[in-house]
């Protein structure tokens, strides 16, 4: 599996993945989504769904145009953060929405089969940033959204944010898959679990409280 990373709107790491077959998906488009669907296409590249951590806006923006081209995933209970700009912080980002997002799918905890594409995918459900925030693990990659970062972790003071949840997910998260894993999150550099159970200091706080 190929890894192609782009970096959008208040430094939203936007992700293409690309299996053998040259068939691709796309986690968390930013405003650059198209000129990233221009560029697959001209490589010979298939694009055959787009994926969503969580509903903010800076990881959902490309979605309003990717959506002609393949569908859009979202977890189950999240889609209401798609058009509502309240919780998707357009309003907070003094972004203005240019369309709806109408063509999208729902997804649950558990494996998730994208047509065409090759590559293993596990839904991790990981409330916390939001109610429906999720990390997606794809061929041994873990793809954190907004949950974790390098040696930190996402806000919990927007709508639906929960901070006991947060700490549960990370925990979770951190405890339950190999310390080899590497850790590609929604925002700031790559990392991985070993990394974070080391230093993660939200993980070490939540460790001694749960």
């Amino acid at each position: 599996m190929d890894i192609q990373t782009y970096i959008g709107f208040i430094g939203v790491n936007t992700y293409v993945l690309i299996d053998e077959n040259n068939n691709s998906i796309i986690i968390d488009p930013s405003e650059n989504a198209l000129s990233i669907l221009r560029n697959l296409q001209k490589n010979g590249f298939f694009l055959k769904a787009v994926l969503l951590t969580h509903g903010h806006f800076d990881h959902i923006e490309g979605a309003i145009e990717l959506q002609d081209y393949a569908p859009i995933y979202i977890y189950e209970g999240e889609e209401q953060f798609l058009n509502d700009k309240s919780l998707n912080l357009c309003e907070e980002l003094g972004k203005i929405q240019s369309g709806k997002i109408a063509n999208y799918k729902t997804f649950s905890s558990g494996d998730l089969k994208i047509d065409g594409f090759l590559c293993n995918i596990k839904v991790l459900h990981t409330p916390g940033h939001t109610f429906g925030s999720c990390s997606l693990l794809i061929d041994g990659k873990l793809f954190s959204g907004d949950t974790l970062f390098y040696h930190s972790f996402g806000r919990y003071d927007f709508p639906t944010g929960n901070f006991n949840a947060l700490c549960k997910s990370v925990v979770g998260l951190l405890d339950n898959l190999d310390e080899s894993v590497e850790i590609y999150p929604g925002h700031g550099e790559k990392t991985s679990v070993k990394e974070e159970k080391l230093y993660n200091g939200l993980y070490h706080y939540a460790k001694n409280q749960l």
